[in-house]
């Protein structure tokens, strides 16, 4: 797992985020209790560092992991267009 750097365009923010925290306890949870197998995820930290990394049966099932990822990047496309409203044209 390796720790990457963007180009600083917009500092990210300095705080402790409660939804990352919860999100993360909950995963946690039901990765104890045998229900979450495999992750593949992507992680920001201060500075706009981020790390990526597939673990578990995201790692041994790449094709499925592939669609995952996919998903993803439509629920960002979507939040990025709600956050830009009506009149942005891309």
């Amino acid at each position: 797992m390796a720790i990457k750097s963007i180009p600083q365009l917009v500092p990210a923010s300095n705080y402790v985020s409660d939804e990352t925290v919860e999100t993360l306890e909950h995963l946690l949870k039901r990765a104890l209790a045998g229900e979450v197998v495999g992750l593949a995820y992507c992680a920001m930290f201060r500075r706009r560092r981020y790390s990526v990394d597939l673990v578990g049966e995201a790692r041994n099932d790449p094709t499925f992991t592939r669609g995952m990822v996919a998903a993803l990047d439509e629920e960002a496309s979507q939040q990025v267009e709600e956050d830009a409203g009506p009149e942005t044209v891309f």
